[in-house]
């Protein structure tokens, strides 16, 4: 038995001897068949390179130097579903020492050289999930890695295993517990203060193509850089009004940012061009909130503004040079033209308030006769309290078709922000806002009104209408019977904006139904609309590598 064991062992060390040199020479790792290329002898086959930093060399394709919001990454051009995979790289980095260069997997990172203020942590391999929430730190970086030299990195999931090796030296080996699920998606490069240069990239598994949305709102077009916080009204004459802020230079909050719109007369089949609702300066135009009266046809759509140079947490703890703003235009020819810009933060916002923000979707105006059409539009506030800011939902309502508006009372819990609000039976409301905790709780937060938006009641946490932190919509119908029938869309995912769904319920919100999956792959903001034709229309930021490259419309049956 020794015997036989000995004579194993050194058939197999003759086996690896022997794969290993025709790795060497091949600059292949064992198991190189049937997989698809992403990279293949440094020019991009299946690759999304993003903005315009990477470049081509001989045999590789490289990047350097900072990127701005991931603007310099590389992503394959599959998508990776539930299951075995393999993954595959053959790279270089030019220099290491303190740099943050990562793998990007789904919504995990393997990073090839930390950066740490402990001198003794600096310069790790490590692997980072959302599920543990802290860095795992490896092996030293230049303990594996030569400067200069190019070495093959995989990533190997195996049942419930995933193995991550450099040059068939295991790295490091982690359950599924630390991931989060389902483990799907897209996987990227992304250099960080460092050169990476990629010889080959390849995939095996069960692999598809990334989606390919058709964009109402592309990033790039019209100039602008970014396109984001959708929301869309149908007019009168049955003209749909797409809304979104035109940021100019990044997809950045804040900074400089217009309000922008998109106009469709055949039920969102086609769009017209960018037009122009609202710039001034370099200042931030944002959150566009339309609402359409049903009584005189006109168009009302309230929208915020900062400085340019102020950020919300400055505004939240009053250390900007100004503060958070709130003005409308309206529209009485559905859209083609638009009135002088108002201010009305005097009637939106209380003195001691320092943010007041409106959206982000769309209003409601109500059906029930005893609000007589009241419009609603869903607001947030920010306070300080205890001495420290605090945040709560509410609703602004509007009599006289958006002339006036008054303040409707705070949602009895605090930190909730990015709201809608939809009309339930017996001409009650409900709310659904995200949560905003520093902990990511993945549940709704959900209040209701029953005095037509004057006090908000009865808050509660939905735990059915789970998702990452990220703004979700709600909406409402009268179906045959006459009965309200709720509507919402967010990315059903704890941790990353993806797998946009639309649910529906037909008790005000007890309990919920799938409809119908809007974007299987990165989506996040969305705002829904019940059209003229019965559908359910989505106006939603979605793309094939991550939520922000642009915005796209869909509808469904109800």
């Amino acid at each position: 038995m020794a015997q036989y064991t000995y004579s194993r062992q050194v058939y197999t060390l003759l086996a690896w001897l022997i794969y290993g040199s025709c790795w060497l020479s091949c600059g292949q790792p064992p198991g190189s068949d049937n997989f698809q290329p992403i990279i293949q002898a440094g020019e991009p086959v299946n690759a999304i390179l993003m903005g315009d930093k990477w470049k081509t060399g001989e045999g590789y394709i490289y990047c350097s130097g900072q990127g701005d919001n991931f603007n310099n990454m590389a992503y394959s051009g599959f998508r990776i579903e539930e299951g075995d995979f393999h993954m595959k790289m053959r790279m270089s980095f030019d220099t290491l020492g303190q740099t943050t260069s990562i793998l990007w997997l789904f919504n995990h990172h393997f990073g090839f050289d930390s950066r740490n203020s402990d001198p003794t942590l600096r310069e790790r391999l490590f692997f980072y999930s959302p599920v543990l929430d802290s860095l795992v730190l490896l092996a030293p970086a230049a303990s594996v890695i030569s400067v200069g030299e190019p070495f093959w990195f995989e990533v190997i999931r195996e049942d419930s295993r995933v193995r991550f090796l450099i040059d068939q030296q295991l790295i490091t080996e982690q359950t599924l517990d630390a991931f989060s699920s389902p483990l799907a998606g897209s996987v990227g490069i992304r250099p960080w203060q460092n050169r990476i240069r990629i010889y080959e990239w390849q995939l095996q598994g069960n692999i598809k193509p990334m989606p390919e949305p058709e964009y109402v709102f592309q990033n790039g077009e019209a100039g602008y850089a970014c396109f984001r916080v959708p929301s869309i009204v149908q007019t009168q004459d049955g003209s749909l009004l797409a809304f979104a802020e035109g940021r100019e230079n990044s997809c950045r909050d804040n900074y400089d940012v217009n309000i922008v719109m998109k106009k469709s007369t055949d039920n969102g089949k086609s769009w017209g061009p960018v037009q122009l609702i609202w710039e001034d300066s370099t200042n931030t135009c944002c959150y566009p909130v339309p609402i359409v009266d049903r009584v005189s046809g006109r168009v009302v759509l309230l929208m915020g503004w900062q400085l340019g140079t102020d950020r919300v947490p400055a505004i939240k703890n009053k250390t900007s040079t100004d503060t958070r703003r709130m003005f409308q235009v309206t529209s009485d020819d559905h859209g083609d033209s638009w009135s002088p810009i108002r201010e009305i933060t005097d009637q939106v916002k209380q003195p001691d308030w320092q943010l007041v923000v409106s959206g982000s979707g769309s209003g409601l105006q109500m059906r029930h006769p005893s609000y007589n059409h009241r419009m609603l539009i869903p607001s947030h506030y920010s306070s300080i309290e205890n001495g420290q800011p605090e945040v709560r939902c509410f609703l602004l309502y509007s009599d006289d078709g958006g002339l006036n508006w008054n303040i409707g009372g705070p949602s009895p819990e605090a930190e909730n922000n990015e709201c809608e609000v939809a009309e339930i039976s017996g001409g009650g409301l409900m709310l659904n806002m995200r949560k905003a905790d520093e902990v990511p709780t993945f549940a709704r937060s959900v209040a209701y009104s029953y005095d037509g938006g004057v006090t908000l009641v009865d808050q509660q946490l939905d735990d059915e209408l789970y998702g990452p932190n990220c703004q979700g919509s709600l909406d409402s119908y009268l179906d045959s019977t006459g009965q309200f029938v709720a509507i919402f869309s967010n990315p059903r995912h704890k941790f990353r904006r993806e797998n946009l769904v639309l649910q529906r319920s037909f008790d005000d919100g007890q309990s919920w139904e799938p409809i119908a999956t809007i974007f299987e792959g990165y989506a996040g903001y969305s705002d829904l609309i019940v059209l003229q034709d019965g559908q359910i229309g989505c106006l939603f930021e979605c793309g094939r590598v991550w939520s922000r490259d642009g915005i796209a419309f869909r509808t469904f049956e109800k």
